[in-house]
């Protein structure tokens, strides 16, 4: 599946989900794709801000006369919101419609109300042993990048290399963030303290961890990557241990993108198919592959195929289960 198609689901999925919402909400659903990227921005009726804060932003400017307001809100928009702004109109004797549009919609409306200013920061490229030049160049990138971007700007570097974890560790005087990809740690910047504290007081807030604890912590970070290919979804574990000179982090990188969770792109054979998908429909449940059942990372793989096959979790005895459960791991592993 390519990434139009992966992109196109997804739409597809916010909306359907849109619709149902709007109707026990009460609401008249509006599928904005059509119009978009073209409708003509209307002035007056709210504030930049205020479609920030509300979730919401205007179709329609509407009239004094029979034109109504035509305003586009979305599952997160107050409901104190629509009625003061019902009560305020009705109050001025002019009429205004509520519609409700998917979250989708609603950023892409406001990529056009208000366009994200262009700064562009040179990509981070992986250090060979002994290129120094290539270290400074990236930490010095990072020194540059604004503080109110500087741990976007990071992730969405580590996604675009495809590392698996990113590592922060601190020492005297200094801080060093290294990155692992395929399977190999590269320290991709050395950074001043100054720039530590400004990481880890974002981390510790996204993650809803402390960032003056003395124990080890546990957290998870979603963010929205956005590239021109699309955007998707990373989901990443965040573990911290305390050290002599601050915390130290690890974040793991786990791409969320349900769209990819489909048997059907492995390319298994009928026959092999067919025993997974049965292993999958019995009613007892399925086994995990692993010694620890109820470790984070067999749940995950058993959420996972469960999601793949399309059926509810089942589970098939232990003995028939395990070879075909490592089986798709190993064919997992090869096509990837």
């Amino acid at each position: 599946m390519n990434e139009d198609d992966i992109q196109t689901k997804r739409r597809e999925q916010d909306e359907q989900a849109t619709r149902q919402r709007s109707a026990i909400l009460g609401l008249q659903y509006l599928d904005a794709r059509s119009f978009e990227h073209d409708m003509p921005l209307v002035d007056g009726v709210l504030t930049i801000e205020q479609m920030y804060r509300g979730k919401c932003a205007p179709l329609i400017g509407g009239d004094h006369d029979e034109q109504a307001t035509e305003v586009g809100v979305t599952s997160q928009t107050p409901q104190s919101l629509i009625t003061s702004m019902a009560r305020e109109y009705s109050d001025r004797g002019r009429t205004i419609k509520f519609f409700m549009i998917s979250n989708s919609a609603f950023r892409a409306l406001m990529r056009r109300y208000d366009p994200p200013k262009t700064i562009i920061y040179d990509d981070i490229t992986i250090a060979q042993d002994g290129d120094s030049a290539t270290l400074e160049q990236v930490s010095k990138t990072l020194e540059t990048v604004g503080t109110d971007a500087v741990f976007d700007y990071l992730i969405d570097q580590a996604d675009a290399l495809k590392a698996s974890d990113i590592h922060i560790e601190t020492a005297r005087d200094m801080m060093r963030i290294r990155m692992r990809i395929d399977g190999t740690l590269h320290t991709v910047a050395e950074l001043s303290k100054e720039r530590y504290r400004i990481l880890m007081g974002e981390l510790a807030s996204r993650a809803s961890i402390s960032g003056a604890s003395k124990d080890p912590q546990s957290g998870h970070i979603q963010h929205e990557v956005q590239t021109e290919a699309g955007t998707h979804l990373l989901n990443m574990r965040v573990e911290t241990v305390p050290t002599m000179y601050g915390q130290d982090a690890v974040l793991r990188l786990f791409n969320f993108d349900e769209t990819l969770l489909k048997l059907d792109l492995l390319g298994i054979p009928d026959k092999q198919r067919k025993e997974i998908d049965e292993i999958i429909s019995h009613p007892r449940g399925l086994p995990s592959p692993s010694m620890n059942a109820a470790s984070p990372t067999s749940l995950m793989r058993r959420k996972s195929l469960v999601r793949c096959c399309g059926g509810n979790r089942r589970r098939r005895w232990w003995r028939r289960a395990k070879p075909w459960l490592q089986a798709l791991s190993a064919w997992s592993k090869w096509r990837s």
